[in-house]
């Protein structure tokens, strides 16, 4: 029914924990994609072998290549009807897939994504929330993205024929997102329960947006790559880091109001990190 796409390129402690998520969605998913993206076989080979174990896994090779085609080659190997993404150090909640299908198919819908913690795997903590609970219009990506790639549940005939995820090295989902709601203003499904943790870490580039200009330039040059000119790229990525102030907010906010789910049994992040 699922196939399940996973590009690794390095295999931690909270890989197997990821992918010990997947294993136990009350939903089982048909494959187990894995694309290991690294730079030498000997790191291949020891994420290969953190893998061995996996029932109906496909297990591809790939050179480094970037998420975003690592995760192309996992869709041109998929034959289910239905794609989820898993980033290698998030975690789902049990019944995610379960539920996101169930809505997909009740409401004909081709997108599906949810609601999410984003969390500081060292400290166990919980940083904030993104709490999803409306349809979004490609004005809405214009001043924020609440799609979290490993919420993410979908057709996989959006990504037919000559339609590919973003090949960028930075902002790869940022940019597909924006590119599938201009040119096919999906149909798609929200569940506004809290079905996934995304671990944030110190280095990545929203971390430190508003310490170091990583995270201006990377939006300047995705608003470019969508096919905005040189001076509109520059000017839209201003203002989308204008907005990130209130959204930064409004994300804090969320960690103490409307935190919790409704249909699901909200977990601790300690009974998400067992193993078991």
């Amino acid at each position: 029914m699922y196939d399940i796409i996973m590009p690794i390129g390095d295999y931690q402690e909270i890989t197997s924990i990821s992918i010990n998520s997947a294993l136990k969605q009350t939903l089982k998913y048909q494959n187990f994609i894995f694309i290991i993206d690294t730079k030498t076989d000997s790191e291949a080979l020891k994420v290969k072998m953190g893998l061995k174990n996996i029932e109906r896994s496909i297990i591809i090779r790939t050179n480094r290549i970037g998420q975003g085609k690592a995760r192309q080659v996992g869709l041109e190997a998929s034959k289910s009807e239905y794609i989820a993404f898993l980033d290698y150090d998030d975690i789902w909640h049990p019944e995610k897939i379960e539920l996101q299908i169930k809505k997909l198919k009740n409401e004909n819908s081709d997108f599906s994504f949810c609601s999410y913690r984003a969390i500081n795997i060292e400290k166990k903590r919980i940083i904030f929330n993104v709490h999803c609970n409306r349809k979004i219009h490609l004005f809405n990506l214009l001043i924020c993205c609440p799609i979290g790639v490993s919420t993410v549940v979908l057709r996989r005939k959006l990504f037919q024929d000559h339609r590919k995820l973003s090949n960028a090295i930075k902002r790869w989902d940022y940019i597909t997102w924006f590119k599938l709601w201009r040119d096919l203003k999906p149909k798609h499904s929200i569940c506004s329960d809290y079905l996934a943790l995304i671990v944030k870490r110190s280095s990545s580039i929203s971390s430190n947006y508003w310490t170091s200009t990583a995270g201006y330039f990377s939006m300047q040059k995705a608003f470019k790559i969508i096919g905005f000119n040189s001076f509109c790229s520059y000017i839209l990525a201003f203002f989308y880091s204008g907005f990130q102030i209130p959204v930064k907010f409004k994300r804090l906010l969320f960690k103490y109001m409307l935190c919790k789910s409704k249909t699901v049994k909200d977990l601790k992040i300690e009974s998400y990190l067992t193993k078991n």
